[in-house]
């Protein structure tokens, strides 16, 4: 089992090392084009699907990874980290198309 992990491993740092260096730049692109905009108030009806409100959960997903990329669960980081990239193209396609 150790040669299986150690076969993969610098798959997995390699793969962690690109995501934790788009992932910021793309949050931060995200936060510059939602400048300005205001979460809908509690209890407002669809509020997940404001695009602040999606713009929080995937910064709290990349956070979740970095926990995990710094406590040495590569395989687990880089799970969460490919969320948070796929939710990021999501709503940045969801963005240019309604602009």
């Amino acid at each position: 089992m150790g040669s299986v992990q150690c076969a993969t491993c610098g798959r997995c740092t390699r793969s962690w090392a690109e995501l934790s260096g788009s992932i910021p730049g793309t949050l931060a692109t995200l936060e510059k084009k939602l400048k300005g905009l205001k979460a809908p108030a509690p209890g407002t009806p669809n509020a997940d699907q404001s695009p602040v409100v999606q713009l929080g959960h995937l910064k709290d997903g990349w956070n979740d990874a970095q926990a995990a990329g710094q406590a040495g669960r590569l395989a687990e980081a880089i799970s969460k980290a490919n969320d948070v990239r796929e939710g990021a193209v999501k709503l940045l396609n969801d963005l240019q198309a309604g602009s």
